[in-house]
């Protein structure tokens, strides 16, 4: 379950299955927030696997029973995201940016024939899978204008909890479960910019293209395999995070979903008591600051530092208090335009 933002909307991702039985309906129709709705489905239904590719044509019967069934329900579903991790070499399995192109052309046929009539449809999403550069300029030369959102994941801070043959290593590890580097690259300027080049090389294949679909981070926690508690869930944490809002801000990234909203250890929310973690207080003091406004943004010591900045008129007397992360000092931006 994802939480993400965009424009001030709320973004709760689901993933589940559809079976027609009255307890699986009975936990989908459970989740009612004051928030945007997005299915994850199952891109793999109805292929062979061969030495880790996963081949044929999607079978997509199940998606469109369920489809229809929110229809008919008269749900509003924000939108559909196809498929989870299959794009370029996969994980677990990959499928061809070829095959996903055709297989998100026959999605869009299931919804001009089960939304027809209907005024306000559902995005389509996909790949949702990590960045390759050869696999999402194939994809998007070749969806056109079936796919409307062309997602991808960010974990580039590498494990939280690194596992070798079910054993857990080093010092950190043992008594921890954590990658000893794991603070450092957090508090490692070059280190955070170095995903630039995904952010960007996403913004450029879409640019150049024919396609009208924008970027989104469709899931993102930072360190893999749930995060590590006292890290990923404090406030340590926010460093990462504010550099991963402002640096999507930089390269028109519409909407950017954390892993999690509970779950793991890189959830905004305490998974036992429901608590926010530090990381959530973030995210709604940057929703509140862009929304409804044009936001650009601010970098402190080289981009040691990077944060979502308001110029709305109602809030020209505003400043932040940041922390740079190269000097380590406290340095205050203050907006001077009334002294003009």
């Amino acid at each position: 379950m994802c939480m993400g933002v965009a424009a001030g909307a709320y973004i709760l991702t689901l993933f589940a299955g559809y079976t027609g039985d009255k307890e699986n309906l009975g936990k989908c129709e459970q989740v009612y927030f004051r928030a945007k709705v997005i299915f994850g489905l199952n891109a793999l239904v109805g292929r062979t696997l061969q030495s880790g590719s996963a081949v044929g044509p999607w079978n997509s019967s199940n998606a469109e029973s369920f489809i229809c069934y929110t229809v008919r329900k008269n749900y509003s579903i924000a939108g559909w995201e196809f498929g989870n991790e299959l794009c370029g070499s996969g994980v677990g399995a990959n499928v061809s940016a070829d095959q996903y192109a055709s297989d998100i052309a026959a999605l869009r046929n299931i919804f001009h024939d089960v939304y027809r009539g209907i005024r306000h449809k559902p995005l389509i999403i996909a790949p949702g899978g990590f960045y390759d550069a050869n696999w999402f300029q194939e994809f998007v030369n070749k969806s056109g204008k079936s796919v409307d959102v062309v997602s991808h994941h960010i974990y580039n801070l590498g494990a939280g909890i690194i596992h070798q043959k079910g054993i857990l290593l080093y010092y950190f590890i043992l008594h921890t479960g954590v990658d000893e580097h794991l603070i450092e690259r957090i508090l490692d300027p070059s280190y955070l910019d170095g995903v630039a080049s995904t952010f960007s090389g996403l913004k450029n294949i879409l640019q150049k293209s024919a396609t009208k679909a924008k970027a989104w981070v469709g899931e993102a926690g930072g360190a893999y395999n749930n995060g590590h508690h006292l890290v990923s869930d404090a406030f340590v944490y926010s460093f990462w995070y504010l550099d991963q809002l402002g640096m999507s801000t930089v390269y028109d990234t519409r909407t950017y979903c954390r892993q999690s909203l509970v779950g793991g250890n890189y959830g905004l929310l305490n998974t036992s008591t429901f608590v926010p973690n530090p990381d959530y207080y973030r995210y709604q003091i940057l929703n509140f600051i862009v929304e409804g406004c044009a936001a650009c943004y601010c970098g402190l010591s080289h981009f040691s530092f990077q944060v979502l900045a308001d110029r709305s008129p109602g809030l020209l007397d505003f400043h932040l208090d940041l922390v740079s992360l190269e000097a380590a000092t406290k340095d205050n931006i203050e907006d001077d335009d009334n002294e003009d």
